[in-house]
Parts: structure tokens; C-alpha cells; sequence
């Protein structure tokens, strides 16, 4: 059974639970078909994806070759975030770095420090 906040929940919920995930997943699928503009498609996408998953903003992060820095092209966040557009850190210095180099997703959790030069307050 699926551990929604540590709770036990019936076969039921669990059946609408996931019916809802898959259709918001349908729901973000489509968005991706239609938006033609990058901002508008993050903005769509921070809209649906917390129905599925929690996070704190969204962004897109690509890898400048020439210059070896992580750049931030697009974001959605909360007007407090310290993170902007242009945004440019060195590929070791950055968890999109990390990502692009492994290839392997990342789930940073709030308490981790690794990331502190990344993240400014």
C-alpha cells in the first residue's frame, strides 16, 4: 500500500489516489504537447506538478561548454527565492552539475549542506 504521510490508507483511497496521480500525469503530458513557450510551459507545470510531488521551485539549468558553468535559463519560485534567471555556478559547485555529470536524478532534502554556495540567503 502506498505510505501517504506514514498513514495507512484503505484499498479505496489508494485506487483514487492513484487514478488522480495518473491523471494529473496525462494532465502535465499534454501541457508539454502544447506550450510552445518555455516560461509558460514552467508556469503550466508548477501549477500540476504538486498534486503529484512537493517541491520548492522549478527551474531549467543547462550546461555552458564554453564557459563550464551551470546557467539557469528559466524559473518558478516563490518572489523570496534567491535564485534568478542568469543565475551561473561551476559544474562542481552545483547540483544540476551533478545531474549532468552522473546522469542520475537528485533529490536534495533541506538539512543537506552540500549545497550551501549554491543556495545563498
Amino acid at each position: 500500500m502506498l505510505d501517504a504521510v506514514n498513514e495507512q490508507i484503505s484499498p479505496p483511497q489508494e485506487a483514487g489516489l492513484l487514478h488522480s496521480h495518473y491523471q494529473t500525469l496525462v494532465e502535465i503530458s499534454e501541457a508539454i504537447a502544447v506550450h510552445r513557450d518555455l516560461n509558460e510551459l514552467f508556469h503550466d507545470l508548477a501549477q500540476r506538478l504538486p498534486r503529484i510531488v512537493p517541491f520548492d521551485f522549478i527551474n531549467l539549468v543547462l550546461h555552458d561548454p564554453t564557459r563550464e558553468v551551470m546557467r539557469v535559463h528559466f524559473l518558478v519560485a516563490p518572489e523570496t527565492s534567491t535564485i534568478r534567471p542568469g543565475l551561473e555556478l561551476p559544474v562542481d559547485q552545483s547540483p544540476a552539475g551533478l545531474v549532468w555529470k552522473t546522469q542520475q536524478s537528485l533529490m536534495i532534502e533541506v538539512e543537506d549542506g552540500r549545497w550551501k554556495p549554491a543556495f545563498p540567503n
